[in-house]
């Protein structure tokens, strides 16, 4: 392959991530709505930490475990600024390890 189909390659996969990211997104929103329902707090660390772990076990490669890691905090905690904002009664947010307020960074599912 030449290096333009190689950049359409990529271009296709990156419009398949965000279908993917906008299907969890909307899935987020949706455990935002039980859980605000529930009033249950929007930050859960086990949770977090069990997603990370999990996508991990995943990853076959070349991505190296912490950039995994990485991108699925961002991810996660993207998710959770949308479950912040469900329209309704707030559940509690949290805080985050040791006790800090967390700032956004948290699990969406």
């Amino acid at each position: 392959m030449n290096l333009d189909e190689l950049r359409q390659q990529v271009d296709d996969i990156d419009r398949d991530l965000m279908d993917l990211l906008c299907r969890r997104a909307e899935t987020a929103l949706k455990i935002g709505r039980e859980k605000q329902r529930q009033g249950t707090a929007i930050h859960d660390p086990d949770r977090e930490e069990a997603v990370l772990k999990h996508v991990s076990a995943l990853n076959r490669g070349p991505l190296r475990s912490e950039d995994v890691r990485r991108l699925f905090r961002d991810i996660m905690a993207a998710c959770t600024r949308l479950q912040e904002n469900v329209p309704g009664p707030k559940a509690s947010s949290g805080t985050g390890a040791g006790g800090e307020a967390r700032g956004g960074r948290g699990p969406s599912a």
